[in-house]
């Protein structure tokens, strides 16, 4: 019996950082579905902007040069990291540029109420907390990797559930505090632990225009996946305004960010796959996730069919059945995506994956330039990102020609 509690004990040890991740989205998906029933609208409006503009930070805030530490540091030893100085150069430089410029531009146009100081520091600490989490992912500290990138989730998703449980008033601007504290735990706790554990050795073997040539390419790359993520929230919101953003964002954190998770976590599992094994029926493992979609799609409309019973789900968009359809569409196509991805990071070279993100942005403009042509509702919004998801497959899988063979 003993035995058998190890080797349990073992096995959970070993999946700490994907539990903790599994509960950072859980928490998450329950905080923005509460937030509705518990803000009014125009507040869950301001706190849809502001996951919107997080999460932007959060894939963009260093112009992939978080991405470019990954790829040339060096662990010989534990504890020890090998870097060229020069990257944290630019690491903090992208930090400070992001934070200054999104602050500016989000007072202006979205948070009139906030300072500009005070979304910099907001910014600049979302950016800085994802590259710790990179530090800790390169040391093979996983746990710590998943605290440092998605500790403030939890804490809204617990702070949500108390506040719905004891009827508590909040506002927009209290939850705004909330993040911030928690942003500003989570990095002095991270830097201390790093500070304390990890030391970085300078080796001097890359030039900065190598550095910024590899950090161009992450930049496209990051540039075209931001705008296929959060790109169809900011254009309804400049066109519908922020109650109808909000409806939106309620109901694309029940139908998409699932399909979201599935897609990061397939590619993730079959990343490593790809890795070890040549000869893969690619269409197989594509089928297999989407056999999964299709069952997780029933689960959703079936969670939303009860939140509606509930009184949780007060939505006032017009042809909100289409406007699920589409979601849950273009999750499919983000989960072959996910596979797809997977396949070429691990078997295609730099200059393909550069030219595919490319040719990727192109079609992600052409696709945009559609919204001024089809007619001005919230569905055509929808199926201009539809098509410049399915754009994006599409190039992935020409370019994944001859690599699968």
């Amino acid at each position: 019996m003993t035995g058998l509690l190890k080797i349990i004990q073992n096995r959970f040890s070993s999946h700490y950082s994907i539990l903790i991740m599994v509960s950072g989205a859980g928490f998450f998906f329950i905080a923005n579905i509460l937030l509705k029933e518990i803000l009014s609208s125009e507040e869950y409006s301001l706190y849809s902007l502001l996951i919107i503009c997080l999460t932007l930070l959060n894939s963009f805030g260093l112009l992939g040069f978080e991405q470019v530490f990954m790829r040339i540091a060096k662990i010989d030893m534990p504890n020890i990291i090998k870097i060229e100085k020069s990257i944290l150069h630019f690491v903090l430089s992208s930090a400070v540029i992001t934070a200054l410029i999104s602050s500016y531009l989000a007072n202006a146009y979205y948070f009139s109420d906030i300072s500009v100081i005070r979304l910099s520091v907001l910014f600049f600490l979302t950016s800085a907390n994802m590259f710790v989490y990179n530090i800790f992912r390169l040391n093979s500290d996983f746990v710590l990797a998943q605290f440092a990138g998605i500790s403030w989730k939890i804490v809204i998703g617990i702070m949500a559930i108390f506040i719905f449980e004891l009827k508590i008033d909040i506002e927009f601007m209290q939850i705004l505090n909330v993040v911030n504290i928690a942003l500003v735990c989570t990095f002095l706790i991270s830097i201390g632990i790093i500070m304390y554990r990890i030391k970085f050795i300078s080796i001097g073997k890359y030039s900065k225009g190598y550095l910024l040539n590899i950090g161009f390419g992450f930049f496209i790359s990051l540039l075209s996946i931001s705008l296929l993520g959060q790109g169809d929230k900011i254009i309804l919101e400049r066109i519908y305004g922020k109650n109808s953003l909000g409806d939106y964002f309620f109901l694309a954190n029940i139908f998409m960010f699932p399909f979201t998770f599935l897609q990061s976590y397939a590619g993730f599992k079959e990343l490593v796959i790809f890795k070890k094994r040549s000869n893969i029926n690619l269409n197989r493992r594509i089928l297999k996730w989407l056999l999964v979609g299709v069952a997780m799609a029933v689960c959703l409309e079936g969670f939303y069919w009860l939140i509606k019973q509930l009184g949780l789900a007060d939505i006032d968009l017009e042809d909100t059945p289409f406007i699920i359809l589409s979601l849950i569409l273009t999750g499919f196509i983000r989960i072959i995506y996910g596979i797809l991805s997977a396949f070429m990071g691990a078997n295609a070279n730099p200059r393909i994956i550069h030219k595919a993100n490319i040719y990727s942005i192109i079609s992600i403009v052409i696709c945009i330039g559609l919204i001024f042509i089809l007619p001005h509702k919230l569905i055509s919004i929808l199926i201009v990102f539809f098509l410049a998801w399915l754009s994006r497959v599409l190039i992935w899988n020409y370019n994944l020609k001859g690599l699968n063979n």
